[in-house]
């Protein structure tokens, strides 16, 4: 049994639920956007933690600190060529 189950089992036995959830899950939103007419197509996933790269010896990435990880994790990325994104507004037929 993991920690967090633990301890939402033992606050669930007094009455007390979703302890857990409110201290540390939190909702990351991802958004595409097309750079010809701005259309933007938004989803929301909740976690409750980050999965921050150290070293991606495949894409040659290596981040020194913690704070390293987060830009890289937070950066833009571009989608082109055979990651294009098909935006329903520009290509409704794709």
């Amino acid at each position: 049994m993991q920690l967090f189950d633990a301890v939402e089992q033992s606050f669930e036995q007094n009455g007390v639920f979703g302890v857990i959830g409110d201290l540390y899950q939190g909702i990351n939103t991802g958004f595409i956007r097309c750079l010809k007419c701005d259309y933007e197509s938004r989803s929301e996933a909740k976690f409750f933690d980050l999965q921050l790269t150290v070293k991606n010896e495949f894409d040659n990435e290596q981040n020194a600190s913690v704070e390293e990880a987060l830009k890289s994790f937070l950066k833009v990325e571009t989608l082109n060529g055979d990651n294009k994104y098909a935006c329903p507004t520009c290509d409704p037929e794709k």
